[in-house]
């Protein structure tokens, strides 16, 4: 018996042995598992949320570039375009109000308009009764009387309203003045006219 209460002996402090070393396992196990929770909850998470933010942070400040750079675009597009008019804004200025003085050209235009219609015209200008609109722009009263054919009239005042030229309609009288359908129409304009 004695041999075998030795034998527990040994084994009893085998036991021991085993005991302690898995205890120590075990505080080295549940030590390493705290400093990891530790390690994770003060540095891994508080940086995963840093990131996260500077993330959001970046994507709204690329957004807001991307705004400021699209509106600096159109700015420059817009700028350009006023250069652009600039230069051409005397040609288009022009293009509304017939010089002052240059009558002539403007009653041959609608000669051709007449003739190409086949109207016989009567235009009467009358610079005499300008009336100043602005600095620079002339109001000058225009009486046309037009004899033909009804829908040629019609047709004439609708290319005189086409031209590039500002003109006001101020009153219309149209009467027949032959059976064959023939019209006399007594038409009043304002013309509009620049001065230099």
């Amino acid at each position: 018996m004695n041999g075998i209460i030795k034998l527990n002996d040994m084994n009893f402090k085998k036991l021991l042995v085993n005991i302690k070393k898995l205890f120590s396992d075990f505080w080295i196990l549940s030590f390493s598992l705290a400093l990891l929770l530790i390690l994770i909850n003060l540095i891994i998470v508080p940086m995963y949320k840093k990131i996260s933010d500077l993330q959001k942070q970046i994507a709204i400040e690329k957004n807001e570039l991307e705004t400021k750079y699209i509106r600096r675009q159109t700015i420059r597009r817009t700028l350009s375009s006023l250069q652009h008019t600039k230069v051409e804004w005397p040609k288009l200025y022009n293009s509304f109000y017939p010089e002052f003085g240059r009558e002539v050209s403007f009653i041959r235009e609608l000669e051709r308009i007449a003739d190409r219609y086949n109207l016989a015209q009567n235009i009467r200008l009358e610079p005499t009764l300008a009336s100043p609109l602005a600095n620079d722009i002339q109001v000058i009263p225009m009486q046309l009387t037009l004899n033909g054919n009804f829908a040629n009239v019609v047709s004439y005042m609708h290319a005189l309203e086409n031209q590039s030229y500002i003109i006001h309609l101020k009153s219309l009288k149209i009467s027949r003045t032959r059976p064959d359908g023939t019209v006399q129409a007594d038409l009043r304009y304002d013309t509009y006219w620049h001065k230099k």
